[in-house]
């Protein structure tokens, strides 16, 4: 999931700042542990980019699954659009009979 041109790139800025570090008279061990520390947190990032990636890549595929087909989903509107229309003449009778029984 990750280019060989950023892995190689992040390994040549670590060995940057190896190099600077080591110049100054930073402690031996206080220079292990930040430099442990880069590697761990940018280690973390990526794991952290490439898990979310992921997720968002299933999450579309999963709401692709839960929609039907555009025929599908067309005659099942067509269907409900039916019974509201059934619905509706029905109420307007009701409505015909009230009229016809409040004149």
């Amino acid at each position: 999931f990750v280019s060989d041109k950023f892995l190689t790139t992040t390994i040549k800025c670590f060995k940057k700042i190896n190099a600077a570090l080591r110049e100054t008279s930073m402690d031996n061990d206080l220079f292990r542990m930040f430099t442990a520390a880069t590697v761990i947190l940018s280690l973390v990032t990526i794991a952290g980019i490439i898990f979310w990636a992921r997720d968002r890549k299933q999450a579309r595929i999963r709401q692709k699954a839960e929609l039907p087909p555009l025929h599908i989903r067309k005659k099942q509107l067509d269907e409900e659009i039916l019974a509201l229309e059934k619905k509706i003449d029905f109420l307007k009778s009701e409505r015909k009979k009230m009229d016809g029984e409040i004149s």
